[in-house]
């Protein structure tokens, strides 16, 4: 079982420390493991510096981008990359999110191959954003699995802590699409095309799976004219906002 874990970062280095040491709870115990990074932001990066950090966490592959393209071309970038490679999942993560416990990858595996419904597993984050209110926790409808409970039918593909079969990166999804993978778009098209949608792992008492750490923001996120654009567009890559409300970052 090969999988290809693979890190989107945005030279938020800070970030990324933590992130990293999170990763350490992570168990591959009974899959072949390479560990790919890509980091989009060249501004003000100090390259050398950033490989030497990226490698002493045994990652096997970096790739710096020397032009901000943006989250969707990274991601299509990423497709490109599997498709030539024989992976059996995709293990994606962004550079500002802790992961809680220990966590085996073969359950994750293990959850995709027993239920059909599903296109991937996303680990359940703490609430971020204001409109996210309700309470986590169990839910009646929860899927349990092993030490683990489910939420299903998120409306979202993510990527900040998630697991999906590698086949998903050799789908026409731009070409029929005409736009970049995104996480509205590969949900969207998934569903359309097998009827199958996502998980939100929880524990066996229904907490969060990870924390995200990621106050600020800064870089493209969308490809003109892709969904989202009519939102991000007005923003300066160069300068920060805060992930929470999209206002100016005061780092004071």
């Amino acid at each position: 079982m090969k999988v290809c874990h693979v890190v989107f970062s945005t030279n938020r280095v800070e970030f990324l420390k933590k992130t990293f040491e999170a990763q350490k709870k992570f168990n591959y115990t009974g899959v072949e493991v390479h560990k790919l990074f890509i980091d989009d932001y060249p501004l003000g990066r100090d390259n050398d510096a950033l490989v030497e950090f990226v490698k002493s966490y045994g990652y096997n592959e970096v790739i710096l981008h020397e032009e901000n393209l943006g989250i969707t071309k990274t991601w299509q970038q990423l497709f490109d990359i599997v498709k030539d490679r024989d992976y059996d999942y995709i293990l994606h993560q962004e550079d500002d999110v802790e992961i809680m416990y220990p966590l085996k990858v073969l359950d994750m595996i293990e959850i995709l191959q027993q239920d059909p419904t599903l296109s991937q597993v996303q680990l359940k984050r703490n609430n971020w954003y204001g409109h996210e209110t309700e309470e986590i926790g169990p839910r009646e409808d929860d899927v349990v699995f092993k030490h683990y409970r489910y939420e299903k039918a998120t409306p979202y593909f993510w990527m900040l802590t998630s697991l999906y079969p590698a086949w998903i990166a050799k789908e026409p999804i731009l070409e029929r699409t005409g736009y970049n993978p995104s996480e509205s778009v590969i949900a969207q098209y998934l569903q359309m095309q097998y009827n199958i949608g996502a998980a939100l792992l929880k524990t066996d008492t229904g907490e969060m799976m990870v924390n995200h750490i990621g106050d600020y923001f800064h870089g493209k996120r969308v490809a003109e004219g892709e969904p989202g654009w009519d939102r991000f567009h007005m923003l300066n890559p160069d300068i920060k906002y805060c992930s929470r409300t999209g206002d100016y970052w005061n780092e004071g």
